[in-house]
């Protein structure tokens, strides 16, 4: 899940998730025990109903106050 000042903005049970390709245990056995955390920004594709307007040249992504805790 993710949270924005206290906001679910997402959710997403993997355990259910059928993909062509997607091998639920090799990716088990990748990430071990105790999973990962990623911080994600897609690029414009041919696609994206955006287009080339959504990432100008010269435009970045940054994060601030990032701070995670063990639940």
């Amino acid at each position: 899940m993710t949270w924005i000042n206290g906001e679910k903005m997402a959710s997403l049970e993997t355990a259910n998730m059928v993909a062509k390709g997607y091998d639920a245990e090799a990716e088990a056995t990748l990430l071990g025990p105790t999973g990962h955390i990623a911080f994600e920004v897609h690029n414009s594709g041919q696609n994206d109903r955006l287009g080339d307007k959504r990432w100008l040249p010269g435009r970045v992504c940054r994060w601030r106050q990032i701070r995670v805790r063990e639940l």
